[in-house]
C-alpha cells in the first residue's frame, strides 16, 4: 500500500481481496490507527522496562487517530465462500465502523460502480504446477475490469508471474521488486484507463505502458 501510490483518501478497490489484508491495512492507514497498538511485546519483560513511558507513548498513538474523508469507500470482492465468511468475521469483529464493503462474487461478473480512484490487488500467480493454463485469461480479465471501472485512477498489482504481467497492464520499468518469501515478486503500477483490448478481454502482451 505504501508503494502503490494510493493517497490514503481516495476510494480503494481490491477485486480479489482474499482474507482482506489490503483493505484492513488501508483503513488503518486512512484512520491513523497504529498497528499492534494493544499487543504484548518481548521488551516488556526486560529489567529496565518502563511501563509508564510505554503507556504514555501508546496514548500518543491512540490520540493520533483522525477521521478519513467522508464518502471514502473500501471495496473487496472475493469469490471463495469459506474465505469470504472469514473475511466478514474479521471485518465485523475488528473493524465494525470502517467503510469496508465486501461482496462475494467473481469480479468478472460484477460492476462496482463509479468513484474508485485506486486499485490494489495481489492475485494468484499461476506458477504452481497445474495453475498456468488459467492465469492468462484471469490476468486479461483483471486488466479489462480495471480499465472499465477505475476511470483515470492508478492500479498497483503484485505478482511473481512476470511473464503474464503484461496481460493486465504491468510493465517492468514501472514495477517495484518485493520479495514474498522466496518468490521474487514485483508491484506493477500503471494507469489502466482505456486499455481494454479490441475483444474486450483485457490487455495483450506488448500493449502495456
Amino acid at each position: 500500500l505504501a508503494l502503490s501510490g494510493w493517497d490514503r483518501r481516495s476510494s480503494l478497490l481490491d477485486p480479489m481481496c482474499g482474507a482482506g489484508t489490503i483493505l484492513f491495512e488501508a483503513w488503518m492507514m486512512a484512520a491513523g490507527i497504529a498497528p499492534n497498538l494493544h499487543r504484548k511485546f518481548g521488551f516488556e519483560s526486560l529489567y529496565d522496562y518502563d511501563p509508564a513511558t510505554h503507556a504514555a507513548e501508546r496514548r500518543k498513538l491512540e490520540e493520533r487517530r483522525y477521521s478519513p474523508p467522508k464518502g471514502m469507500r473500501l471495496l473487496g470482492l472475493e469469490i471463495d465462500e469459506p474465505t469470504f465468511r472469514t473475511l466478514q468475521k474479521i471485518r465485523d469483529r475488528h473493524f465494525p465502523d470502517a467503510p469496508i464493503d465486501l461482496v462475494r462474487c467473481d469480479f468478472r461478473e460484477y460492476d462496482p460502480g463509479k468513484g474508485f480512484e485506486a486499485a490494489v490487488c495481489n492475485p494468484p500467480y499461476g506458477i504452481r504446477v497445474g495453475e498456468g493454463d488459467d492465469i492468462g485469461p484471469l490476468y486479461q480479465a483483471l486488466g479489462a475490469f480495471l480499465s472499465r471501472h477505475l476511470g483515470g485512477g492508478q492500479a498497483a498489482i503484485y505478482t511473481a508471474n512476470h511473464d503474464a504481467a503484461p496481460l493486465f497492464g504491468g510493465k517492468s520499468e514501472n514495477a517495484v521488486p518485493l520479495l514474498n518469501g522466496s518468490l521474487e515478486g514485483r508491484l506493477y503500477r500503471f494507469h489502466p484507463a482505456g486499455r481494454v483490448g479490441k475483444e474486450g478481454t483485457g490487455l495483450r502482451p506488448g500493449e502495456n505502458e
